[in-house]
């Protein structure tokens, strides 16, 4: 009885939030709007950047967006998450260590530049090298050479240059790695291995603001940060997936609701990610101009392991509190109205490998579990549970009320706490300096179970923001990189049990895409990862 009333109590709770939170103008028509010029820019959404846009310093959305519209590597994934050939010609190996790679004729820079083997190897080799500013330089660690340039711990680095790396022609070159990685090259598609052309090294700050890229969109002006950044489309470029649109204004808003407003009167053309507050009503609103798609996306809360209450055992068994203490179903359901989809797993349920019960009791709603895994772990933490989140986006709206569950089921309290925005908290995890539980939005890598768990759980990842340092799944985790793609998955599956019997992270849901259009704008649709297909976007 005491579950079924908690159950009650929780519930009660997110819809009192609810009401709260407002709700939109459903069954009314946004006005029409004068319709641009076919010459004009796609106004779109765009969140404050914490990033410089470099392909490997962009950990932000916002700039990874733009960079991957900027620069394209030797592979690119699709709207479906499939690997195709970019700039690459082919790429070819007989024991997934050693490749070679032939580059298409004729692929440039927009400033007209050829774009060689040396625009690869000379970008990757300074990826690498201390000092570079690049995030992503782990990215690199399975090729030769890697720790002899980059350096390791108590270790000085001793060379300029990877030894996996051969130039043998201006089309030509070779990439030698430590040992078999059969999804190597699937990886490629990261914008950490984009090409860059030498402008990049004399000057990269005043490259960073006015970048020369090979991809479909170029910039035309120097950008340092501003509320807004427009690209127009590359004519040199020579990929499938070329600009149909004359431009795109990414424009930064400080709420999804001030853009979801200017969406209505047409001042915005897309917005993806909708706000809370208007989830049971925009597919009325917005008919055929909104769109609702399961992708690779999933939500979560993670805990520190370097926190010294988190971290430690006891800080074990308050995590497995705080998950059983979740109405994951109610949240889902009445707040996100279908949206979202209770967590089952690390993954989102578009990949094949995807559980429906690896998380077991965890990830259900079980008041009288979570009180007794509350109660060996001595009761709450000096404080309660606080949890941080980005002031900037549409969090509040549910961890009020997920801290309200919490609250009322454990009696624990429960303390939204903001970041000003999504750069910032990422700032300070990248840091260390966060010790308290934050929201995770997670994006999967590849399209497949992989893509969920060696960002986020292998050592050294960029991605990696709990900190996670289990050795056993460190080592799964190397062995399934080193195994063949049709023979990997039930390693994989281990690597799951390992993590949610620990939990690091506390999955809470998979994510829905959601958007809105305006009527001047036509032709939007998401990919697989979520992200709208910004070169297919048009004006009628």
């Amino acid at each position: 009885m005491r579950g079924i009333r908690a159950h009650r109590r929780a519930v009660a709770v997110v819809l009192a939030l609810l009401v709260v939170t407002g709700c939109s103008r459903a069954g009314q028509d946004p006005p029409a709007a004068v319709q641009p010029p076919a010459d004009t820019p796609i106004v779109v959404s765009a969140r404050a950047s914490g990033s410089r846009l470099l392909p490997g310093q962009a950990t932000d959305p916002f700039t990874s967006r733009v960079v991957n519209l900027m620069f394209r590597g030797l592979v690119r994934h699709d709207a479906k998450g499939k690997a195709v050939n970019e700039v690459a010609e082919s790429i070819d190996t007989d024991d997934s260590e050693t490749f070679r790679v032939r580059l298409r004729e004729a692929w440039t820079f927009s400033n007209g530049d050829p774009v060689t083997a040396a625009s690869f190897v000379d970008a990757w080799n300074a990826a690498v090298r201390p000092g570079s500013g690049n995030r992503y330089a782990n990215a690199f660690s399975s090729v030769l050479g890697f720790a002899a340039v980059h350096g390791s711990p108590g270790v000085a680095p001793r060379s300029r240059t990877m030894t996996g790396l051969t130039i043998l022609d201006p089309r030509t070159f070779t990439i030698s790695l430590t040992g078999p990685r059969p999804g190597f090259v699937n990886r490629l598609a990261h914008p950490a291995f984009a090409p860059l052309p030498p402008e990049a090294f004399g000057d990269p700050a005043g490259f960073a603001s006015l970048p020369i890229g090979n991809g479909p969109y170029r910039l035309e002006q120097p950008w340092t940060g501003g509320p807004e950044l427009t690209l127009r489309p590359n004519s040199s470029y020579p990929g499938t997936d070329r600009a149909q649109n004359a431009g795109l204004t990414f424009r930064v808003y400080p709420s999804p609701g001030r853009a979801y407003a200017d969406v209505q009167t047409g001042r915005l053309d897309v917005l993806d990610g909708v706000p809370v507050s208007v989830l049971g009503t925009f597919k009325d609103e917005f008919k055929l101009r909104a769109v609702n798609q399961p992708v690779g996306v999933t939500q979560s809360l993670v805990f520190p392991a370097t926190s010294p209450v988190w971290g430690s055992p006891r800080g074990r068994r308050l995590r497995h509190a705080v998950a059983s203490a979740i109405n994951r179903e109610a949240l889902s359901s009445q707040l996100f109205r279908g949206t979202r989809q209770p967590a089952t797993d690390l993954a989102s349920p578009v990949v094949e490998g995807h559980s429906d019960d690896a998380c077991g009791q965890d990830c259900r709603f079980d008041p009288a579990l979570a009180t007794a895994a509350l109660r060996d772990a001595a009761g709450p933490p000096d404080g309660g549970l606080i949890i941080a989140y980005a002031a900037d986006g549409d969090d509040l709206t549910w961890v009020s009320p997920l801290c309200a569950s919490i609250t009322q089921t454990l009696g624990m309290p429960c303390r939204p706490t903001p970041v000003p925005t999504q750069a910032a908290l990422a700032t300070a995890v990248a840091a260390g300096t966060m010790t308290s539980p934050f929201v995770a939005t997670s994006t999967m890598a590849v399209a497949d179970l992989s893509g969920f768990l060696d960002p986020r759980f292998l050592f050294g990842s960029t991605d990696n923001d709990s900190s996670y340092p289990d050795r056993r799944t460190q080592q799964l985790l190397v062995i399934a990189q080193q195994t063949a793609p049709g023979a990997r998955l039930p390693l994989y599956q281990e690597v799951t049990r390992r993590v949610l019997a620990d939990l690091p992270v506390v999955p809470l849901w998979s994510v829905n895409a959601t958007a809105v259009s305006s009527q001047a704008v036509k032709g939007v649709k998401l990919d697989v990862f979520g992200v709208p297909v910004y070169q297919e976007i048009t004006r009628p």
